[in-house]
């Protein structure tokens, strides 16, 4: 992995990016802190198109506005946006265990270039 200078580890392959990180803003984890889903645009047009359905359907912006960031691989387009789900639990270590179990697993061989976050909208006990 590489890591940047905000102390986040990223395992960068052609389709898709795993990274392993704090939350930034030195806040606790909690829902939707410290924990990312990215999706994959063909360009920045559609990524800001994204963003602002997100807008318009509820959710808010956090950290910096649309646009090109300097990171460990090189210069990308990023577009954070913070959703308003919220499950009616709080996941255990084995429930983590689980997921990547099912990535290492047979069962995943279909799956590409899918970014998964497991935290019920909660902090991880």
């Amino acid at each position: 992995g590489v890591i940047d200078d905000k102390g986040r580890c990223f395992y960068i392959t052609e389709s898709g990016i795993f990274s392993i990180s704090k939350p930034i803003d030195g806040e606790p984890a909690s829902h939707g802190n410290g924990s990312t889903v990215g999706f994959a645009v063909d360009n920045p047009a559609a990524g800001d198109a994204w963003h602002e359905a997100g807008l318009a359907n509820g959710g808010t912006t956090c950290e910096d506005p649309p646009g090109i960031r300097e990171s460990a691989a090189g210069k990308i387009y990023l577009a954070y946006l913070r959703d308003r789900q919220c499950f009616p639990l709080k996941i255990a270590a084995g429930d983590v265990a689980n997921h990547i179990l099912f990535y290492l697993s047979n069962v995943s061989r279909a799956t590409t270039g899918h970014n998964s976050v497991v935290d019920a909208g909660w902090i991880l006990e």
